[in-house]
């Protein structure tokens, strides 16, 4: 596969003399087209880690920083694409002038550093019926023609909340951005970001009954599943106790974008912490939701004297939604973020990671991206 790769690559344009790769050819875009996406987020660019990551089960790295030589030509060794991920300010999106600058100098990072595209993380509020809407499809219609029309094999991709129905009021043109892009990373997290209950209470941070409505909804809308790639976190949230009744921990209200109570009531926790370091001491062990399909656990803080629910992933939840990518025939999967697990040489850290890269369907039954900060 390796040398096929390069004879593709030899064939799509002339080589620079300023390729930092040992073999030049692995300077060139990506071109293959996996049956499915496997993308994931990763913040950092320490080599011990991404080195470590498995390179069978991913196609995609997307970075906003790490544009180091060695990563990349690792990376198209291993026929995964790079792709720089970022945002804009909102102003932008109203002027073609600014929008342009931005997708220029976006192309120059990609193309100066050998990269496969682009990833666009805007996340900012858009009220229904706002024209700067269809200045975000406008922009990424825009750097999805002048990425494809520069370098060959080339991806554009943005990321999107896990409903199309206005979530934390973001009223954007899915269906435009879904025609404009090649795909979109539907962020099945944060789900708690906007929780209009009467009372404020911790629950799963993905849980398995809005990623799949979401996932339906988008579909509803005329969205293909050929155009969705799943995203799954890897990390969780520490919710301090007010009261705790029958299970239910009632939380601090927290309002966000018009919501009484938000996740901002608690913290967002890393697995690795959460599985050595957090649960060791859980109040009663880890515990299940059968809803949900996510595991929680309660923690007392000595000192405090306060209770606390952890909610969090692990390789069981992730593969009760990887489940629904063979489902409803999605693009693929993803993660937030791939620096997460344990990658140190303990057995803890092997298994670790292992277990959390194993739970994903391989490339051929599902493809993965990865994004670093």
């Amino acid at each position: 596969m390796y040398f096929k790769l390069l004879t593709v690559l030899l064939l799509i344009k002339p080589l620079t003399s300023q390729c930092p790769c040992e073999d030049e050819a692995l300077c060139q875009p990506v071109s293959s087209t996996p049956n499915r996406e496997v993308f994931a987020f990763m913040n950092g660019c320490e080599k011990n880690i991404w080195e470590t990551f498995d390179w069978n089960k991913l196609t995609t790295l997307a970075v906003s920083s790490c544009f180091v030589p060695e990563l990349v030509c690792f990376a198209h060794y291993h026929n995964v694409r790079v792709v720089p991920f970022g945002t804009l300010p909102d102003e932008y999106l109203l002027n073609e002038t600014l929008r342009m600058q931005w997708i220029e100098e976006k192309l120059s990072l990609a193309q100066e550093h050998y990269l496969d595209g682009f990833n666009i993380d805007f996340e900012s509020e858009i009220p229904r019926g706002d024209p700067k809407a269809a200045g975000l499809t406008a922009l990424a219609a825009e750097m999805t023609l002048k990425f494809h029309q520069a370098i060959p094999f080339s991806q554009v991709t943005i990321d999107v909340a896990w409903s199309p129905s206005g979530i934390d009021g973001r009223w954007y043109d899915y269906v435009g951005l879904s025609n404009a892009v090649d795909y979109l990373f539907v962020m099945a997290y944060d789900e708690q970001s906007q929780i209009f209950d009467d009372e404020c209470t911790a629950l799963a941070n993905s849980g398995l009954t809005k990623t799949d409505a979401g996932l339906l909804q988008y579909m509803e809308v005329g969205i293909p599943a050929s155009k969705l790639v799943l995203g799954v976190p890897w990390y969780g949230y520490d919710y301090e106790c007010i009261e705790h009744e029958n299970q239910t921990c009632f939380i601090e209200e927290v309002p966000f974008r018009g919501a009484n109570c938000s996740d901002a009531a608690g913290r967002q926790i890393r697995y690795s912490t959460i599985v050595e370091q957090m649960l060791p001491n859980a109040t009663g062990g880890r515990q299940w939701d059968y809803q949900e399909k996510s595991p929680y656990f309660y923690m007392m803080d000595q000192a405090t004297g306060k209770m606390h629910q952890i909610w969090y992933d692990d390789p069981e939840s992730l593969r009760t939604k990887f489940e629904l990518v063979e489902q409803y025939g999605l693009r693929g999967a993803g993660m937030w973020s791939a620096e997460q697990v344990d990658y140190s040489n303990t057995t803890e850290g092997q298994t670790q990671r292992n277990e959390m890269w194993g739970a994903f369907p391989s490339p051929t039954g599902v493809h993965y991206h990865i994004l670093v900060v």
